[in-house]
């Protein structure tokens, strides 16, 4: 988006959060936001103001913008823990391919780190799974957004080879993606 775009934009938020923006503020931002498209932008904005009457921080729209990029960062573990447990009831444990099958591919992985459907079916502790299950969820959730927010010039080699492959599952789980930087 370049720089007229990315002005009306943030004059645009702040209408929605009653607030004014500087130039210097503005011109801070945007090196921030420049590769993004600027209706991805707008989307960005527009999310994070139903859910606050506050103006954003940089990381709060970001966050936005990977979960338009991203929608596998806007699962909800709790949501993700209920999809298993239906799976579950449906299949039983005899019929654990057809039970994965109804499973988002990253919850599929996080069952599998903890165990697999086999080993939740067999628990006689249900809660403790379910709280295991969730924990996981969002350390690798949390790890995921942290990782894939950072600018290529600020990581270091572990992190460029960490974000790699997460975009690489991420895109054998997910192949149309949209195109943001």
């Amino acid at each position: 988006m370049n720089e007229r775009e990315f002005t009306e934009a943030m004059i645009y938020l702040g209408a929605c959060t009653n607030t004014t923006y500087t130039k210097e503020q503005i011109a801070a931002w945007y090196g921030h936001f420049a590769p993004f498209p600027r209706e991805a932008f707008i989307k960005a904005i527009q999310r994070h103001c139903t859910v606050s009457r506050f103006p954003p921080a940089i990381a709060e729209l970001k966050k936005q913008l990977l979960k338009l990029q991203y929608p596998v960062l806007d699962l909800s573990a709790e949501m993700e823990w209920e999809s298993v447990c239906r799976a579950i009831q449906k299949h039983g444990r005899n019929q654990i391919p057809e039970a994965e099958k109804m499973l988002h591919p990253f919850t599929l992985k996080i069952v599998k780190m903890i165990g697999g459907l086999s080993s939740i079916c067999l628990s006689t502790d249900q809660m403790s799974l379910r709280h295991h299950f969730i924990q996981t969820f969002k350390v690798i959730m949390e790890r995921y957004g942290n990782v894939l927010s950072l600018p290529v010039s600020a990581m270091n080699t572990q992190e460029k080879n960490e974000k790699e492959k997460i975009l690489e599952e991420m895109i054998d789980d997910m192949p149309s993606l949209p195109a943001f930087p």
